[in-house]
């Protein structure tokens, strides 16, 4: 079983940064926004650390403040407390539960506790809010879900729609490929290695893999050029290694 890659950082909501407080909120609102500002600052100098301190002052103010909420959130996960930035996006989803950004965040935070079933509700209602445009790697996650349940039709619909939108996604094309591979189907597999190259023309692993397709398949012209490739970019690897013995076997077949 393939073990769960998170591909990204949960997503700082920007969105909701100048949102006002809610209607229950404390009258203390110029200490609320210093203390936001503040916390702002510190997470855009990647110092989740310092943001914390403001951001938990801040909320004793306004706790109910989504602005507030999705910073806090990030935070937590970037210092690693997964259960409390789970906690958070809870929160979050209760104030604002159709919301896309909160419902993939939500999602991963559910995903770092492997609670995969409601981490795929929560991706499938993030997708279902249409104004939600960061949902690349909300597909993808909903992929690898999909993937530990043995979904594999829905599986291969998510990435087909991920990479609709973003061809050169890289896990994604990877994780068609090794599908590909089980299904015997070397030509869709070829087909994702060489979306994989055009987006990272220097991949060993796509490009051995590629390689050891047509190798297979007796197409020596194509072989040959993708393994002196290996060598070309490679020359001190284990690859290389083995891509000087393939070329030998094709000149030696001549």
């Amino acid at each position: 079983m393939r073990i769960l890659r998170f591909c990204s950082l949960l997503i700082f909501l920007a969105i909701f940064a100048a949102c006002g407080s809610t209607p229950n909120a404390k009258p203390d609102t110029a200490r609320f926004a210093a203390l936001y500002k503040k916390a702002q600052a510190y997470m855009d100098r990647n110092n989740p650390q310092m943001a914390l301190r403001s951001l938990v002052k801040a909320q004793e103010l306004q706790p109910d403040h989504i602005g507030l909420l999705a910073m806090l959130g990030v935070a937590y996960d970037q210092l690693g407390q997964d259960r409390k930035s789970l906690n958070v996006w809870k929160k979050a989803h209760l104030i604002k539960p159709h919301n896309g950004g909160i419902n993939h965040n939500l999602g991963v935070a559910l995903m770092r506790q492997q609670l995969l079933d409601e981490a795929k509700v929560a991706f499938i209602d993030a997708l279902a809010d249409h104004k939600f445009a960061d949902r690349v790697e909300t597909y993808y996650n909903l992929a690898l879900i999909q993937q530990r349940r043995g979904e594999i039709r829905e599986m291969v619909a998510s990435l087909k729609q991920l990479l609709q939108m973003y061809p050169g996604h890289i896990p994604s094309n990877m994780v068609l490929a090794d599908y590909y591979r089980k299904m015997h189907r070397p030509d869709l597999e070829a087909k994702q290695l060489r979306n994989i190259l055009t987006s990272d023309s220097q991949s060993i692993v796509a490009l051995e893999r590629l390689a050891n397709l047509y190798f297979q398949g007796r197409n020596k012209v194509k072989a040959k050029a993708v393994l002196e490739r290996i060598v070309e970019i490679a020359p001190k690897t284990a690859a290389a290694k083995r891509a000087k013995v393939k070329l030998g076997r094709i000149s030696g077949s001549k």
